[in-house]
């Protein structure tokens, strides 16, 4: 065993509870709850999704319980050439945080955000029957609020309807997988835009037309519609919808 892997274990071995479970170490009844404001949380993992999309998780500190309806976001007040930037500054570049986060936030970075923001939740439009329509992070939203739906046992029939470039470029392709497999009022579509040399889809293939909703989703028009996405998807398909 080398001196470095000594190191290593001692120092795993010499953790306390407060380091690597500090929420147990904290009475139920003294866990504070953020709802609302500013918080500072530090990044404990970093998760590359696609080639070009990651996950961020985040731990407060001190630790809180996040609150927020599902859908929700919040905004990260980040320093980019020195300058502090909020993520939902008017006048921004397109990708200026993103790309950011991606190129610098590295496991053990302190954030500063605030939050929650936001009234794209079906928190605030039950229904049973529910239409999930995303386009590249827009995807992001739906995800949350179909966990939560799954979570909470919730009685919801869901679509949820995803255009992605190629298969390398599904978010949470697993987990879509995973979540179909688990709850059978949960079916996952997925569109492929282009296709890809060596790579067999089985799948839908093509943008989301009124074609392919109407084909694939024939009740679309009795269930309450969520659509994320660019800006040009969005509208797109609000016309489709309502055309």
């Amino acid at each position: 065993t080398t001196p470095e892997k000594c190191t290593k274990v001692w120092d795993e071995i010499s953790l306390t509870p407060e380091q690597y479970m500090p929420i147990a170490t904290i009475p139920a009844d003294r866990i504070d709850r953020w709802q609302k404001g500013d918080l500072t949380v530090r990044c404990m993992e970093i998760i590359d999704e696609t080639a070009d999309a990651k996950t961020f998780r985040f731990v407060a500190e001190p630790p809180v319980l996040f609150t927020y309806k599902p859908g929700q976001f919040v905004t990260l007040d980040v320093g980019i050439d020195g300058e502090q930037v909020p993520s939902a500054a008017d006048g921004l570049p397109p990708g200026l945080v993103s790309n950011w986060l991606h190129d610098s936030v590295r496991v053990d970075s302190l954030i500063n955000l605030s939050g929650p923001f936001g009234k794209f939740t079906c928190f605030n439009h039950p229904d049973r029957k529910l239409l999930f329509i995303s386009a590249g992070s827009g995807v992001t939203p739906m995800m949350s609020m179909s966990r939560w739906i799954g979570d909470t046992m919730a009685n919801c029939d869901i679509v949820f309807l995803h255009s992605a470039r190629h298969p390398d470029d599904i978010i949470y392709r697993q987990e879509l997988e995973l979540m179909s497999a688990r709850h059978p009022n949960f079916r996952p579509l997925i569109t492929l835009t282009r296709t890809q040399s060596g790579k067999g889809w089985l799948g839908l293939t093509g943008r989301i037309d009124a074609n392919l909703i109407r084909s694939n989703i024939p009740d679309f028009a009795d269930r309450t519609v969520f659509v994320c996405g660019p800006n040009a998807f969005m509208e797109a398909t609000k016309q489709v919808l309502i055309g």
